[in-house]
Formats: structure tokens, C-alpha cells, sequence
């Protein structure tokens, strides 16, 4: 079998990404999770990961910050936090454990095309490595009504701090090869779904 087409699957937090994700691995399509995959890369039992991210923490951190242990509390809040020399460093140790890992996962593969889904994509250069890009968008509301539900211990003034400091719906939009409005019933957020999977197949199939 010839290389199959790469996708990327990506959208702003709380836009429904994961929901187009579940829909295409339902029909066998091959979804890779990038972002669950870098938790287990870095809490597995493979402590190396883990390893270098304490040590990037350790050289930019002050006295008093050195002392904190690592813990998935701080690691999302350094990720999701303000952009800092520690934050894009800890996202490049990320990206190329997880970007290792994905190319492994590849070849295990056996589907006309691949999807790679993640939430940052454009952010960490990923978006090179793949032939085609859909971005999933919501309206504002949309995704904070969604996020409200999903992590109710965050306050309304946290949700839009995280999505103010993601890259901007229309900056996704316009560099996306396909776009998935989430803006009314699931049934036609799968619909449009369905549609771009058969183009998906309908290109594999052109560059084999």
C-alpha cells in the first residue's frame, strides 16, 4: 500500500474536535489522539519524557519554583499559561516525543488516510507534516457552554483567558483545507463530517 494521505484534525478549545474525531473512528478511520498520547508519553511508565520536562522547569524556574514537584496541575498550567522561554521549551520536548510517536503509529497503519488529531497544530509546526487540515469551528458561546459542561471547576474568566491566548478562529479558518462549523445540531455537524471523509478517500485514492 502506498503512503497514505495525512490529516490534521484541529479547532480552538471547546469547538467539538474531539466529537468529529469519535464520529470518524466509529467508521474505522484511523484518529490518532495527540493530546491524550502526550499525557501517557509523560506519566507512563517511560520516565524520560517526564524527566526532561522536570529539568526544563529546574533551568528556567526561580529558587522558590524549583521546589514545586512536577504534577499534571502545574504541567497544564505552564501549558496553558502566559507564553514563556519555559512554556515553548516544555511544548518542543512534547512535540517531538509525540511526533516520534506518531510516525511509529503510522506504520502500523492500514487506511487510505491517516488523521492526527490535536489542539495545537499550527502552534508547534505540525501543520507541515500533513496533506490536508480541517479545522472544527464554534461560535464563542458555543464553546464556552461546551467547556462549562465538560470542566465545571473552571470560573467563565478562566475559559476565556485559554481561548484568547489559542491562535484565532479566523487565523484557523483561513489556513484550513476543510472546515466543520459546529454552529447547529450534531446530525448536520455529521453531515458535513461524512461529506469531507469521502473526500478524504476520494484524494487517497488519486495519489495512489
Amino acid at each position: 500500500m502506498s503512503s497514505p494521505l495525512r490529516v490534521g484534525l484541529t479547532g480552538g478549545i471547546g469547538a467539538g474536535k474531539s466529537l468529529v474525531g469519535i464520529w470518524l473512528r466509529e467508521r474505522s478511520v484511523p484518529v490518532y489522539l495527540a493530546d491524550p498520547r502526550a499525557q501517557e508519553l509523560i506519566w507512563g511508565n517511560d520516565k524520560s519524557l517526564r524527566k526532561q520536562v522536570q529539568e526544563a522547569i529546574l533551568s528556567f524556574s526561580s529558587p522558590a519554583t524549583k521546589k514545586i514537584p512536577l504534577s499534571k496541575i502545574l504541567l497544564k498550567e505552564i501549558i496553558l499559561g502566559e507564553k514563556t522561554p519555559l512554556r515553548e521549551k516544555i511544548l518542543s520536548l512534547i512535540h517531538k516525543a509525540v511526533y516520534t510517536d506518531y510516525q511509529q503509529w503510522i506504520a502500523q497503519q492500514n487506511y487510505p488516510y491517516l488523521v492526527h488529531e490535536a489542539a495545537l497544530i499550527f502552534e508547534t509546526g505540525m501543520a507541515t507534516h500533513f496533506d490536508k487540515i480541517i479545522v472544527v469551528h464554534a461560535e464563542l458561546n458555543t464553546r464556552i457552554q461546551f467547556i462549562q459542561r465538560r470542566d465545571p471547576e473552571r470560573s467563565l474568566r478562566e475559559i476565556k483567558e485559554i481561548i484568547n491566548k489559542q491562535l484565532p478562529a479566523e487565523y484557523l479558518i483561513q489556513k484550513a483545507d476543510h472546515v466543520i462549523y459546529n454552529h447547529k445540531e450534531i446530525q448536520d455537524l455529521y453531515q458535513q463530517v461524512e461529506k469531507i471523509h469521502q473526500i478524504c478517500l476520494l484524494e487517497a485514492q488519486r495519489d495512489t
